[in-house]
Parts: structure tokens; sequence; C-alpha cells
């Protein structure tokens, strides 16, 4: 990843990011949307939230990727919903993709 860093570092302000960034990777979207269709009935992920975590799952630690890993092996619809929660709050806090499709709320 530190090669992403160093390759936007180096564009000019009014240059186009794009040729930098890491491919998409759906593969953490696909496995929690599956687990939230198995145990909650009335959960569907929307494509904007599968976006964000697609887009975004390349420049996280595997700490984080590991808490929402860890998140999949709750076994309620409501232990699942409470643990992604709480990971996509501290995942996402402070940008303006506050994107949680399962929120209690």
């Amino acid at each position: 990843m530190t090669s992403v860093y160093n390759c936007v570092a180096e564009i000019e302000c009014d240059d186009s990011v794009a040729a930098c960034l890491p491919p998409k990777d759906d593969e953490l979207a696909d496995a929690i949307c599956e687990r939230l269709e198995d145990y909650c009935d009335t959960v569907r992920c929307d494509s904007e939230w599968r976006d964000a975590i697609a887009t975004n799952q390349a420049w996280w630690s595997a700490t984080t990727i590991d808490a929402a890993t860890a998140c999949l092996e709750e076994r309620s619809c409501s232990n699942l919903r409470n643990c992604l929660s709480a990971w996509s709050e501290t995942v996402f806090e402070g940008t303006s993709l506050d994107v949680y499709p399962w929120d209690l709320n």
C-alpha cells in the first residue's frame, strides 16, 4: 500500500489520482452481504454500500478487515447487525460514507 500513497503524493494537485488507486475488491462486501441475507430476512445490501466497501477495502489494514470478518461469526441477526454497525461506524467515522444497510435505527 506504500506504493499507492507514494503515487498519490507525487500527483500534481489538478491531476487525477485514478491511475494510483488499487482495484476494487468485492470479497469482503460479498461475505458480509451473504451472511446478512442468511441471518436477517429483511436486510439487503444496497449497491452504494457494496461499492463503498469494495472501493475502500484496499486501503484498510488487515486488522480492520479481520474485525469485519470476526462479526461474521455472530450467529443471530441482532448480534451480527450490532457488530457490523459498530465496525462501520468506526471504519467510516469522519467520512461521508455513513452507509449501514443493517443499522438498527
